[in-house]
């Protein structure tokens, strides 16, 4: 029995992977000409106190299913295209990155970057697209959880990898080795998983982000130790305690050096462990090694948040980054389309605190972290 439902979740991911093929390997070359065209929008003057767009490395577009308590990520994503931009219009951001959530084996209702594709055609220019959280995210945790890797499966994971970049993706994400659940906070379907950095699909992964001059983004809830969660996450489906995965992540690093891994998140800890002091030891040991910021108050422990809750920029974090800037993104991880990121009031959002943050720079380090760095590392058009 164990063996007929493995080979259903491969058949299905199959499919999955054939389906988004099917609608064309030449859409990529299509919207990257597209955001060439509309390159510029990022030096558009929209706040003043910035004086141009810049660009959000992590946000997710989902809709909100009628009646649901649970994001429905297969619904049309018209409607939320078009909140997105207009929020993103409000905050000055020129282009978002959109990705799909780091989603489990076991949720019949996985969507990839082919569910994404309706953004980039209503709003050309606007939105660039990474895959493999609906996909190569839901086999690495599969393998993990069932204990086995066999050839079949490998050869089936770089295949669906390859046609995601095929496809048009700008890089593999959102991917998790370690993800707490905020079932409490955000929906009861937000699950919890953990899977090796260095599982052997990771270093696969990380093999083909490099030979395509790709990034992975990764979302790792730090744990050097092994952790309990923070008080405000310690429920179901969470562990008692979160195994210690550094060392791990430091293999991952370690294994291919080409590779750009981009850590998701940072400045919004969930562990109580994501300190300054940590991430530039991390940073001073791994040269592929990226920082995406997170900056509004919530969930997040606050000792080690980047930002105070009155919007100051914590000395240790500016100090951070002027050490290392080359290494920092803005990912606000908006999740543009659902009820609770719509309800927020100007003021309180991801793109707000975002632009207390991007003020509090040096000007030119802070057009490096919004424009120049996101760029470089994603290869976006200038």
């Amino acid at each position: 029995m164990r063996r007929v439902r493995s080979c259903a979740g491969i058949l299905a991911l199959l499919l999955f992977a054939g389906q988004a093929a099917a609608q064309g390997s030449d859409f990529g070359n299509r919207y990257r000409n597209r955001l060439q065209e509309r390159a510029s929008a990022d030096r558009e003057t929209v706040l003043p106190s910035l004086g141009y767009r810049y660009v959000d490395t992590h946000a997710h577009l989902v809709g909100q299913g009628p009646g649901a308590q649970r994001i429905d990520f297969k619904m049309a994503m018209a409607g939320p295209s078009d909140s997105a931009l207009k929020e993103m219009d409000r905050v000055g951001i020129g282009v978002s990155i959109l990705m799909p959530t780091p989603q489990s084996y076991q949720d019949a209702n996985r969507y990839d970057l082919s569910d994404l594709k309706e953004a980039l055609s209503r709003h050309p220019g606007r939105f660039v697209l990474m895959g493999g959280g609906g996909t190569l995210n839901a086999m690495i945790h599969k393998s993990h959880a069932e204990g086995k890797l066999d050839e079949e499966t490998r050869a089936l994971f770089a295949r669906i990898a390859e046609e995601l970049i095929q496809d048009g993706a700008v890089g593999f994400g959102e991917m998790s080795a370690t993800h707490l659940s905020h079932a409490k906070v955000f929906n009861a379907f937000h699950p919890y998983e953990w899977a090796p950095a260095d599982h052997p699909l990771f270093l696969l992964l990380s093999d083909i982000a490099a030979r395509h001059d790709v990034p992975i983004d990764l979302h790792m809830d730090m744990a050097p130790e092994d952790t309990p969660p923070i008080p405000a996450l310690r429920h179901e489906p969470n562990p008692e305690i979160i195994p210690a995965n550094l060392s791990q992540f430091a293999r991952l690093l370690a294994h291919n050096r080409k590779t750009r891994i981009v850590l998701a998140h940072a400045g919004w800890d969930t562990t109580g462990k994501l300190s300054p002091m940590l991430l530039r030891r991390m940073l001073s040991h791994h040269p592929n090694l990226y920082l995406s910021l997170k900056l509004q108050p919530g969930v997040g422990f606050p000792k080690t948040r980047a930002m105070t809750d009155s919007g100051e920029l914590k000395p240790a974090w500016l100090q951070l980054i002027q050490d290392f800037p080359d290494r920092f993104l803005i990912g606000t991880d908006y999740f543009h389309g659902a009820e609770w990121q719509e309800s927020l009031t100007p003021g309180e959002g991801k793109g707000d605190w975002t632009h207390r943050f991007l003020s509090a720079l040096p000007p030119e380090l802070a057009r490096q972290v919004a424009i120049d760095n996101p760029h470089r590392i994603y290869r976006l058009p200038h």
